[in-house]
């Protein structure tokens, strides 16, 4: 009697298809990356069959500590990588004690470093207005301002001990700039102005 053997109910990916998808995308003008980005199919099945991996090792785990434990069908999670959005289906266990190392439960981002890109253009002076359009561009995905907000908050306290540092005694060069704005203020409109310095430090070696 033959043994019944334990099929993913994945199908295999196809890859001569992908190939043939993604050279036709490229020549119609879509992208590697973004919205339409041709990589995207690939980079969906890697992520999924890199899950089925773990959650494999997770119930081969259990069996050996003697738990009772087996798949549970799949869920639905829609993942931001630094190709775009990827809608994913992660495998689930009936223990609910599965917790996967590449992707979390509760996690949306695949190791984009998104987080570091969007603090970066934070701190060169962005508005949440501009870093939602190149994010966007980049990888066509669609931050609110409640995202950038939670993301810019974690670090306020550290750009707020920067921004009140000591400074130097003395700088090679300094450029003075300002961006001139209008804000309403008690109903009447006034014009303000931002400075901005850039100071470089020069540095005499000593011998």
């Amino acid at each position: 009697m033959s043994k019944k053997r334990n099929k993913d109910s994945s199908k295999d990916f196809d890859y001569k298809k992908f190939e043939l998808e993604a050279l036709s995308g490229l020549q119609s003008g879509k992208g590697l990356v973004g919205t339409e980005g041709v990589l995207k199919g690939l980079i969906q099945h890697l992520v999924e069959s890199a899950l089925e991996g773990e959650m494999s090792s997770h119930l081969s785990s259990d069996k050996d500590a003697g738990l009772s434990n087996r798949r549970n069908g799949k869920g639905q999670k829609r993942l931001r990588t630094e190709l775009g959005e990827i809608n994913i289906r992660p495998p689930r266990d009936r223990q609910g004690s599965f917790e996967p190392v590449l992707v979390g439960k509760w996690e949306r981002d695949l190791n984009t470093g998104l987080e570091e890109q969007i603090l970066e253009l934070y701190s060169i002076g962005n508005s949440y207005g501009d870093i939602q359009w190149h994010i966007k561009k980049m990888y066509g995905i669609e931050l609110s301002t409640g995202q950038l907000s939670s993301i810019t908050d974690r670090v306020w306290a550290d750009i707020t001990k920067w921004q009140q540092r000591a400074l130097k005694s003395f700088y090679s060069v300094i450029f003075l700039d300002a961006i001139h704005f209008k804000v309403r203020e008690n109903g009447v409109v006034s014009s303000r102005a931002v400075y901005n310095f850039l100071c470089n430090e020069f540095n005499i070696p000593t011998s």
